[in-house]
C-alpha cells in the first residue's frame, strides 16, 4: 500500500494540471499538454534590457514553483547598432526545470523523474528611445518518467516514459516608461502542438510581474485570474548585470 501511494504521489506530481484526465492510463497516453504548459511557465522569452548583459531570472509566483522550479538565462550576443546602425540586439536564451518535489521519493523501487528546458535566439530593433520590437524561435523539451521495480525479483514491474518537443516562434513590443522599467505584451506559436502563449507583463529593478494568457490550458483554475487556468499571475525575479 505504500508503495502504491507514493507511485500515486508520482504520478499526481508529474501529471498535475492534466484534470481533463479520468485515470491513470489517460494521464500516461498524453500528459504532453499539462506538462509543457508547466514549463511555458518558467520560460523566459523576451530580450535583456539594452544595458544589460546576462540575466538569471526564478519564478516566484505561481507557488508550485518550489516543486516546480526553473531557472532562465539569457545572454546578450551582440549589441544594438555594435557594427551598424541597422544591427539589432542578438540575445541568447535558456530556461531548465525540474520537479524538486520528486527528490522525496526515496524509496528504492519507485524512482520518477522529470526534466524540461528551452534553447533559443531573439532578436530586438528599437522603433523610437522608449519602444522595441522583438522576435524569436525557441525549442522545448519535457522529458518524464516513473519506473516501479520489485525488489523481491529486481526486474521491473512498471516502466513509463516520454518526451515531448515543440519549436516555438515569438514576436513581442516593450514600452520603457524609464531605464530600469518597461512593460512588454508578446506572443509565441508552437509549430508542434499548435497552442498559443501569451505573456504580459512589467519589469521594474529586480522584479518582473504579469500575467501568462494560454487560451488552449489544461492546467485548470484552481484560483481564477491568479493560478491556473487560460489567465494565470506570475511573478519572477531577475539577477542582471
Amino acid at each position: 500500500m505504500r508503495k502504491y501511494l507514493l507511485f500515486v504521489a508520482a504520478c499526481a506530481v508529474l501529471g498535475a494540471g492534466e484534470a481533463r484526465s479520468q485515470d491513470l492510463s489517460s494521464f500516461v497516453s498524453a500528459p504532453a499538454s499539462a506538462l509543457m504548459e508547466f514549463h511555458n511557465y518558467n520560460a523566459d522569452m523576451f530580450p535583456l534590457p539594452k544595458n544589460k548583459h546576462f540575466s538569471a531570472r526564478i519564478n516566484m509566483w505561481p507557488p508550485f514553483s518550489i516543486i516546480f522550479n526553473g531557472v532562465g538565462m539569457k545572454a546578450k550576443l551582440i549589441s544594438e547598432g555594435k557594427f551598424n546602425p541597422n544591427v539589432p540586439q542578438v540575445d541568447i536564451v535558456g530556461t531548465f526545470g525540474t520537479i524538486l518535489a520528486l527528490s522525496a521519493f526515496n524509496d528504492p523501487d519507485i524512482k520518477p523523474s522529470y526534466n524540461d528546458y528551452t534553447l533559443g535566439i531573439n532578436v530586438a530593433k528599437s522603433v523610437d528611445e522608449k519602444t522595441r520590437l522583438y522576435w524569436g524561435i525557441y525549442n522545448a523539451s519535457v522529458n518524464y518518467s516513473i519506473k516501479v521495480t520489485s525488489s523481491a525479483s529486481n526486474s521491473a514491474s512498471l516502466d513509463i516514459s516520454g518526451r515531448t518537443d515543440d519549436t516555438y516562434i515569438g514576436t513581442g513590443i516593450e514600452y520603457h516608461t524609464r531605464p530600469d522599467k518597461f512593460i512588454y505584451v508578446q506572443t509565441a506559436y508552437g509549430l508542434n502542438t499548435n497552442t498559443i502563449v501569451n505573456r504580459i507583463g512589467m519589469w521594474y529593478g529586480f522584479w518582473e510581474i504579469g500575467l501568462n494568457i494560454f487560451p488552449e490550458a489544461s492546467v485548470p483554475a484552481i484560483i481564477p485570474g491568479i493560478l491556473g487556468g487560460p489567465f494565470s499571475l506570475f511573478v519572477a525575479c531577475h539577477l542582471s548585470f
